[in-house]
C-alpha cells in the first residue's frame, strides 16, 4: 500500500497532477496538429508524460526517495517552461499576426506605432513563420476537413488561442503542484533547503530572460551579460555546495557573484531607462 502518498493533502496532489497531465497531453496534441508557434518543441506532450510518470510513481511509493524528488523537480521545471511558452503564445497571438502580415503586407510598421509587446511578438513571428507555414500547408486538408465536419466557422488562429490559453492555466497548476510535491519529497528525504538551492532556482528562471535579452538585441547584448551571470550562478552554487560554505575561495566566489549581480542590475536598469526615455520622446513628438 502506498503509505507515503496517502497522507492527507499530499495524497490529493498526485491525483490532481494526473488530471492536469491528462488535460495537458490532449491539449498538446491539439497544439501540434494545429501548428501553434512553438509546436516543434513538443513541450506540452513532454511535460504531460513527465507529470504522468512522477504522479504514478508518487501514488505507489511507500516512502519518499531521491528518485521521487528528482522526478518532481524535473516535472516542475518542464511545467515552468510550458507556462512561459503558453503565456507567450496567448499574449502575443503570433499566429494571428502571421495571418495579418500575409494580408496586409503594406501595413505601416514604423517604431512610432509599435509598442514594446508588439515588437516582441513581431520578433517571435519572424522566427516561427517558416516552419509554422510549412506545417499548415502540410496539414491544410486535415484542418479543412475537421472544421467542415464539425460545422464550425472558427479560424485556426482562434483554436490556437484557446489551446494556448487553456495550456497556460494547466501549466500553472502543473508547476504549483510539482513544486509542492518536490518540497514534501525533500522534507521526507531530510534534505535541507540552503541558500544556494534558491540561488540555483533563480538562475534557472533567468535563462529565458537571458536568451531573450540576447536575441532581441537589448542594451549591452553583445557582452552576453545575462547569460554570463546565469552561468556564473550555476558555478557559484556548485562551488558553494562542494565546500559547504567554508574557505576563502568560497567567500571570494560569493563576492564576485554579488558584484556580477549588481552589474547586471545596473545594465538592466540603464536599458529600461533608455527604452522608456525613447518611447516618451516619440510620444511627445507625436
Amino acid at each position: 500500500m502506498a503509505v507515503y502518498s496517502r497522507n492527507g493533502f499530499r495524497w490529493s496532489l498526485n491525483p490532481l497532477l494526473v488530471i492536469v497531465a491528462f488535460c495537458e497531453f490532449w491539449l498538446g496534441i491539439s497544439h501540434l496538429l494545429f501548428c501553434s508557434p512553438f509546436y516543434p518543441f513538443l513541450i506540452p506532450v513532454v511535460a504531460a508524460v513527465f507529470a504522468f510518470i512522477a504522479a504514478f510513481h508518487g501514488l505507489f511509493l511507500r516512502f519518499p526517495n531521491r528518485t521521487d524528488f528528482v522526478l518532481h523537480c524535473c516535472s516542475a521545471a518542464l511545467g515552468f517552461a510550458l507556462l512561459v511558452l503558453s503565456i507567450t503564445e496567448t499574449s502575443c497571438g503570433v499566429d494571428v499576426m502571421l495571418n495579418e502580415d500575409g494580408d496586409n503586407s503594406a501595413r505601416d510598421t514604423s517604431t512610432d506605432g509599435i509598442s514594446m509587446l508588439q515588437a516582441l511578438c513581431y520578433g517571435l513571428s519572424y522566427r516561427t513563420s517558416s516552419y509554422q507555414k510549412s506545417c499548415k500547408n502540410f496539414l491544410r486538408p486535415f484542418h479543412d476537413s475537421l472544421l467542415f465536419k464539425l460545422d464550425v466557422t472558427l479560424h485556426i488562429s482562434s483554436i490556437n488561442f484557446m489551446t494556448s490559453f487553456l495550456l497556460s492555466g494547466f501549466a500553472f497548476a502543473h508547476t504549483a503542484t510539482c513544486t509542492a510535491l518536490a518540497y514534501y519529497s525533500a522534507e521526507g528525504n531530510g534534505y535541507l533547503i540552503r541558500s544556494y538551492h534558491c540561488q540555483l532556482l533563480v538562475g534557472i528562471m533567468m535563462i529565458p530572460a537571458a536568451l531573450l535579452h540576447r536575441f532581441y538585441c537589448c542594451t549591452y547584448f553583445y557582452l552576453w551579460p545575462a547569460v554570463l551571470v546565469t552561468l556564473y550562478t550555476a558555478f557559484q552554487c556548485a562551488f558553494t555546495w562542494k565546500h559547504h560554505f567554508r574557505g576563502k575561495f568560497v567567500r571570494l566566489t560569493n563576492i564576485f557573484g554579488s558584484g556580477a549581480a549588481m552589474a547586471l542590475a545596473a545594465a538592466a536598469s540603464f536599458g529600461m531607462f533608455c527604452t522608456f526615455t525613447k518611447y516618451l520622446f516619440h510620444s511627445a513628438l507625436v
